[in-house]
């Protein structure tokens, strides 16, 4: 493990250890240092069926293997929902393999394509859920409407010479509201775009247990972020409880009430690079966390190839593979969640994962300290379906998180954190210069200045804030103390323009 001298507003050295850079310390990069680039994506992190899919689709069609690898989990993360959670990751609490997956690709890219090979064996199995759904259950639901129905009349036409049983009547109708639900829409495992309300509704229709996902997602990122509120803000306490798999509950005029014990949501969306920017740069869906859940991807702007007529495809034992695996691990839908424990040398690899991150959030990434605060669980969620993914390889259930588990769940988090941070790195200079154009119209021009209590109690600047637009413009602001006057007294330190 080395620590990388970096641009901080670009990189984040992973490799560092906790030790080697105090919290709280300024950040000593040299700003003059090209940005390096994000971390490759690790292969070798991957289920052995899980990254032969991947690096067939990268071969055959020039995919990104950073792009086809996070689709690759969100796929495997969604096909587990809620049926495993791993135990005592972080202590005293259970973590779910559901993820969200958010990937930043332009058009034509192909991105379509690889997308649906990866979804392909839960399009398959959706598509014949609804197939048993139309020919089988239907009928019946329809049938045993009209008897319970027929049970409820009864019974009230009879209240007069006999009250009927309350217990019964109620229980009646309970059955006759679940009908009503499953006749209104087929069963599913996945489903596209949709508001808050309707994904309430699926939930509710399924298990409470449901995959977004879109390669074309852009309309369901302006819902998240509020497209179809009344007020325009954002509606993401669905989305926060989908994710963290906690009970959900709304009472809204033309909703109606909603409860739900268990929501899990799991998201594969593709979007337009333009659409990152919007979700990053969006203050509720920073501030409360939306953007801090998810797993990021960014392909990199590449050449288009030639067509030079040799045609490519992918060996079928490969395709086949990743169906059976995932389809094992969907037929595990239903039933309780099962708990894995976590091996002792596994909860000590998320440790030293979360300390790497504290001691950067407490020094050179304070600026986004909030958005790095889930790196302990997210490695956890990507252990978990990695461990999951090889015991349904063998085709047998999970027992233990192993280290080598958390190892590869870590090496594909810290790739994501990579990626968000040089995703989020023009908005972030953004923001900075922003600060530094509302201090220097404060100062009023070159050789003005403003006391740096001033900037704290007037104008809401944090330390921190200031800290960090001093060492990004040291040619544009100083901090100086001035002398001490004839009337004595400790001088208040100021922010002086210089050029």
């Amino acid at each position: 493990m080395h620590a990388n001298t970096v641009n901080r507003i670009h990189e984040i050295p992973w490799d560092v250890h906790p030790e080697q850079v105090q919290p709280g310390t300024p950040d000593q990069s040299d700003h003059d240092e090209k940005p390096s680039s994000p971390r490759a994506f690790p292969l070798e992190a991957l289920n052995n069926t899980q990254r032969a899919i991947v690096e067939s689709i990268v071969e055959t069609y020039g995919q990104d293997p950073g792009v086809v690898g996070v689709a690759s989990v969100a796929a495997l993360s969604g096909s587990i929902g809620r049926s495993f959670t791993a135990e005592g990751g972080a202590a005293g609490f259970s973590t779910h393999a559901n993820l969200f997956s958010l990937i930043g690709a332009d058009r034509s890219t192909g991105k379509g394509t690889s997308a649906r090979i990866l979804m392909q064996p839960i399009i398959t199995a959706n598509d014949e859920l609804q197939r048993q759904y139309r020919e089988v259950t239907l009928p019946t639901l329809k049938v045993r409407q009209r008897q319970v129905k027929g049970q409820l009349e009864a019974l009230y036409k009879s209240k007069e010479e006999e009250p009927p049983s309350q217990e019964r009547m109620v229980e009646l109708q309970r059955e006759y509201e679940r009908i009503e639900l499953e006749l209104k829409q087929p069963p599913t495992l996945y489903t596209g775009s949709v508001t808050g309300a309707a994904t309430v509704e699926v939930l509710a229709r399924n298990d409470e247990q449901v995959i977004l996902y879109s390669p074309e997602a852009g309309d369901a990122v302006k819902v998240a972020l509020g497209r179809y509120t009344s007020d325009g803000g954002t509606d993401l306490d669905l989305m926060l409880s989908g994710y963290s798999v906690e009970s959900f509950s709304e009472s809204r005029i033309g909703r109606g009430n909603h409860h739900l014990k268990a929501p899990c949501i799991s998201t594969l969306w593709y979007v337009q690079p333009i659409l990152l920017k919007d979700l990053l740069s969006n203050q509720q869906a920073v501030e409360r966390g939306l953007a801090a859940r998810f797993l990021y991807a960014s392909a990199p702007k590449t050449d288009i190839p030639f067509d030079f007529g040799v045609t490519k495809t992918i060996d079928q034992s490969v395709i086949d593979g990743w169906h059976q695996l995932v389809g094992r691990i969907l037929a595990r839908r239903g039933q309780s969640p099962q708990g894995i424990e976590c091996h002792p040398d596994s909860l000590e690899v998320f440790r030293e994962f979360h300390n790497m991150m504290v001691t950067l959030r407490n020094g050179p990434y304070r600026d986004i300290q909030g958005d790095l605060g889930r790196a302990r669980e997210m490695a956890i969620r990507l252990a978990l379906g990695q461990c999951v993914a090889d015991a349904m390889s063998r085709g047998e259930g999970p027992t233990i998180l192993q280290p080598d588990h958390a190892e590869r769940g870590v090496a594909i988090a810290r790739y994501s954190y990579s990626q968000f941070v040089h995703i989020t790195a023009p908005l972030r200079e953004e923001l900075v210069r922003a600060k530094l154009t509302k201090i220097t119209a404060i100062c009023g021009g070159v050789g003005g200045s403003v006391k740096l209590s001033k900037l704290r109690n007037n104008h809401g600047f944090t330390d921190s804030e200031i800290t960090q637009i001093l060492g990004d413009y040291p040619n544009r602001i100083q901090l100086k103390t001035p002398p001490v006057g004839s009337s004595g007294g400790r001088p208040s330190p100021v922010i002086v323009q210089i050029s």
